[in-house]
């Protein structure tokens, strides 16, 4: 494919349109702020917040982004949109966050899982998490079948956490179910 610098530049404007208008973003924000309300109350919390070994208060459900492996917690609004798609396809801006759930407030064993999601479309909506696509509810919430999935992927993923809340690696994998042993 051979690419001049006219195409490029075009290409950087069309880019730097979509991105000063950023209207299709702030939808998705909206969106992903509603589906994290109806997780948090598909949970049943027995409170927002547990406190941790230094007196803290700590949500059991928090939003952000990973870097590097690494999960940083942060508004919504301070997400960047991940990408927009420029060639008609009708998916417009795409904004990825992760959900962090702490699913073990013991201290000295806090456990949580990250679980990403991406919301798209500007004609038509699609929620991916952890990158499988998940319908939207047409009867009663919309975001149950989102909520559902996520909770899926926290319940599957709890097998994987040691007890000092890090992940085992894949050779190390026993579940509950497979009534491992193990001999020392």
């Amino acid at each position: 494919m051979t690419v001049n610098y006219g195409q490029m530049r075009s290409k950087r404007e069309q880019v730097k349109k979509v991105l000063r208008s950023g209207q299709n973003i702030i939808h998705l924000r909206i969106i992903a702020h509603l589906i994290i309300e109806a997780y948090e109350a598909s949970l049943e919390l027995p409170e927002e917040t547990w406190v941790d070994t230094d007196g803290n208060h700590q949500r059991y459900v928090s939003w952000g982004t990973m870097i590097r492996g690494k999960f940083i917690p942060v508004s919504l609004s301070q997400i960047p949109a991940a990408g927009y798609n420029l060639y008609g396809d009708g998916r417009g801006a795409v904004f990825s966050f992760t959900i962090k759930t702490v699913v073990d407030d013991t201290p000295t064993e806090v456990a949580s899982v990250f679980t990403s999601l991406t919301i798209s479309g500007d004609h038509g909506l699609v929620v991916s998490v952890d990158r499988t696509v998940v319908p939207l509810n047409t009867n009663g919430s919309p975001y149950r079948n989102v909520c559902e999935a996520i909770q899926s992927h926290v319940f599957n993923a709890i097998d994987r956490i040691q007890l000092d809340g890090s992940e085992m690696m894949l050779g190390e994998l026993c579940t509950v179910a497979d009534n491992c042993s193990y001999d020392f």
